[in-house]
């Protein structure tokens, strides 16, 4: 039965603050945002008019939210891994490919993809760019063997942050991006680190394909994994 409809606000009260913290642990946004307008509901009918804005005011962030930063962390490590996986395809012939002129070559890719992850992040939540560049510079002299041990702690840092990193700062922070102007922190992250890892992830794909791997397809791209072969009849 609905407390709160029999004027009982107080049990009402207790109901809602229950299915708040359930729906946290669950990280649904939508369940948050509904409590907490049930909970500003109560506090208003209560005559607690500061608190009630304070609540629909976290209605309206959590109703804003359209990813948290755990499936934010899944995604960038997720590039790492396909990226890892795609490393496998190439061969040392491949190590000098390049494109055009003027584009990296394989070895000067797998050396900025092994850190545009988390160096953009760094640059973005600290608002300087030269963390990002002293973080190149560290790629130099990195060798194409040494790749796999380089992604793989890149992915353990990115790991890390997003452990540590508050959902608070994520919203609301403003942090820097190329181009100049800033947006919220989260925002930052996704159409920078994040897209960039896809985007060189695919850089290299296609590095690997050009170079002659003509046996890795879409499933190795997108999902790193290897094509199943086809069921003989």
């Amino acid at each position: 039965f609905n407390q709160e409809a029999l004027g009982r606000y107080e049990p009402a009260l207790e109901q809602y603050k229950r299915a708040l913290n359930i729906f946290e642990e669950l990280a649904d946004y939508s369940g948050l945002a509904h409590s907490l307008n049930n909970i500003g509901s109560i506090y208003k009918q209560q005559g607690e008019y500061e608190a009630a804005l304070e609540q629909y005011e976290l209605t309206a962030r959590k109703n804003s939210k359209m990813i948290t930063k755990e499936q934010l962390c899944g995604a960038m490590t997720k590039e790492c891994d396909i990226a890892l996986h795609l490393f496998e395809k190439l061969s040392p012939d491949s190590y000098e490919y390049r494109p055009v002129g003027n584009q990296r070559n394989t070895t000067e890719l797998l050396r900025y993809l092994s850190m545009c992850g988390i160096g953009g992040i760094r640059w973005m939540d600290a608002g300087d760019y030269k963390i990002f560049v002293s973080m190149l510079e560290e790629t130099r002299h990195m060798k194409p063997e040494d790749f796999p041990a380089a992604m793989r702690k890149q992915k353990a840092e990115i790991e890390k942050y997003f452990a540590e990193v508050s959902d608070e700062k994520l919203s609301t922070y403003q942090a820097p991006v190329p181009g100049g102007g800033t947006v919220p922190l989260e925002v930052a992250l996704l159409n920078g680190p994040l897209k960039w890892l896809t985007g060189y992830k695919l850089q290299l794909f296609t590095h690997a394909k050009s170079a002659g791997n003509e046996s890795i397809g879409t499933a190795n791209a997108w999902a790193g994994i290897d094509r199943p072969s086809p069921k003989k009849a």
